[in-house]
């Protein structure tokens, strides 16, 4: 089977459901930050209108460069 192409965070549009891929490395403390929330590789998250994140039952408010550092496949 061919998986589909993981795209930044920043590419979709609100309210839609994505799967993370990948999560950039970059910044040691936006990594920690994102594994307290939960955000980890195949943790499924929603991007909502006001700039947070779904993750499970919680939200996670998303800081200037969190939606270019995580690389998510969206789900249909």
């Amino acid at each position: 089977p061919v998986l589909p192409s993981a795209v930044p965070l920043s590419a979709l549009s609100p309210g839609v459901r994505a799967t993370v891929a990948r999560i950039s490395d970059a910044s040691p403390d936006r990594l920690r930050a994102f594994a307290s929330a939960g955000i980890v590789p195949d943790a499924v998250v929603t991007l909502r209108a006001n700039g947070e994140l779904s993750v499970g039952q919680g939200v996670y408010a998303l800081a200037h460069g969190d939606a270019e550092a995580l690389w998510v496949i969206p789900q249909s």
